[in-house]
């Protein structure tokens, strides 16, 4: 839910933006008749600034998902950031030789963009305060050392909603062994490591896993610990607490994927549908004791989903699959699969196989670019390290669809995938698109 309202505050911006410089034209007009623009043409000089303030508000840190004050943090943060954008906007008039019609009209713009974006920031907070207080969007914590400190962190979450955090267990060192299960009863979405006695070994297999699950780790350092260490942190009455990011994908990272898929799968079920219902009526026709659709459980983040694809195998391939692994190892890819058919054969090659997984992107269940999904049985057998892929949405294609596909071996692609993972970025993604399609018109390395 926080990701939600930190998402609103990028619209709420635009919009007191937009009303900042309107109110200013407003009161500028009820004093000066000599030279104006017309409403018109002053709401297109304003419209044309609106993307290049959303671009200073970011760089300036207002839609980092830490920054959430709200008081006179908050406040002076949306001064400065307003200043800045003012002096921008100067600076375009004098150099542009634009014909203003009031240099006055600036200053009114100045005090009134600050006033209503702070205005509907603290709106949009109360608002998120108001859920918090109903008990929707707490995040579950799971609180790992019995002492003072974790006495006083869990009485701290309790009394004040607004931290957004509901503690569900505190547990000793002696639990570690069970986490995986109290993670999973307890749908714990943050663990907070308040021993600081716990042994690295412990501390490291609740990291690992919680990179794995996909879920926040936090960690309450020593005081010399704290100083030395160069990582985010948060402060919460006096304690600290190390803020151990496990992908750029968390905060706006995620928010900006999120978008990215939905957009680009819709776009492409639209665009791709009468080629997605030839091929459905030519595996009927070549192969009709089968379904049109292959369905298969694979493990997602934090969940198993239906993995969806135009058929390419005979009906009772999935019966020698188990088989196969044991013959052929995890994550096998044959070049020859005497499983699949003729057309499947085709689809393999030309990855039109693939397009109904635009269905399950949009969804939610994967994204267009993140780890090859595997099969639960697979995961089975996966090392710890190896279980780091699974701390992310699935995607559609990777870093190990442009570097070989099927030719790239099961180590190289946890590999690649761990890479991913730590060293997302937008333009990593659209770069491995890029190269996707490239990949697959040049049908390298798919069988």
């Amino acid at each position: 839910m926080k990701l939600i309202f930190s998402f609103l505050e990028l619209p709420l911006d635009m919009m007191a933006i937009i009303l900042g410089f309107y109110v200013a034209y407003y009161y500028r007009i009820q004093t000066d008749y000599t030279y104006v623009w017309t409403i018109n043409e002053y709401l297109k000089f304003t419209l044309y600034t609106v993307p290049a303030w959303v671009l200073l508000f970011s760089w300036m840190g207002l839609y980092s998902t830490k920054n959430s004050q709200v008081g006179w943090l908050g406040f002076s943060h949306i001064l400065s950031s307003v200043s800045v954008g003012i002096t921008l906007v100067i600076v375009w008039i004098f150099l542009s030789k634009t014909e203003f019609f009031s240099r006055l009209i600036v200053i009114y713009a100045w005090v009134s963009i600050t006033f209503f974006v702070y205005l509907f920031r603290l709106l949009l907070k109360q608002l998120y305060y108001y859920f918090l207080k109903k008990g929707m969007g707490l995040k579950n914590i799971l609180i790992v050392g019995k002492n003072e400190k974790s006495i006083k962190l869990a009485r701290i979450f309790q009394n004040n909603y607004r931290y957004g955090f509901k503690v569900e267990k505190i547990i000793d060192s002696d639990a570690v062994s069970k986490i995986e299960d109290i993670i999973e009863k307890y749908k714990i979405d943050e663990v907070v490591i308040t021993d600081e006695k716990l042994p690295e070994k412990k501390a490291l297999k609740i990291l690992n896993y919680c990179q794995i699950v996909g879920i926040n780790f936090k960690m309450s350092p020593t005081l010399l610990k704290a100083k030395i260490i160069a990582l985010e942190f948060d402060i919460i009455e006096s304690i600290p607490l190390l803020d151990l990011k496990r992908t750029p994908l968390d905060g706006w990272g995620k928010i900006i994927k999120r978008m990215l898929d939905i957009i680009i799968s819709l776009v492409m079920i639209i665009v791709l549908s009468p080629i997605m219902l030839l091929v459905a009526i030519i595996i009927k026709i070549t192969s009709p004791k089968g379904p049109v659709l292959f369905k298969q459980s694979r493990v997602g983040l934090r969940k198993n989903f239906n993995f969806i694809k135009f058929r390419s195998m005979h009906p009772d391939a999935e019966k020698l699959h188990q088989e196969y692994i044991k013959k052929y190892g995890n994550m096998f890819k044959l070049k020859n699969d005497p499983r699949v058919t003729k057309f499947g054969s085709f689809l393999r090659k030309t990855s039109l196989d693939e397009l109904p997984q635009f269905i399950t992107v949009l969804k939610g269940d994967m994204s267009i670019v993140g780890p090859r999904p595997p099969m639960p049985q697979e995961v089975e057998l996966y090392s710890v390290k190896e279980k780091k892929r699974l701390g992310v949405k699935p995607g559609m294609t990777g870093l190990w669809q442009v570097s070989g596909r099927s030719n790239t071996s099961f180590d190289e692609w946890v590999r690649l995938d761990i890479f991913y993972i730590e060293n997302w970025s937008l333009w990593l993604d659209i770069s491995i698109m890029v190269k996707t399609l490239w990949t697959i018109l040049g049908k390298r390395g798919a069988y």
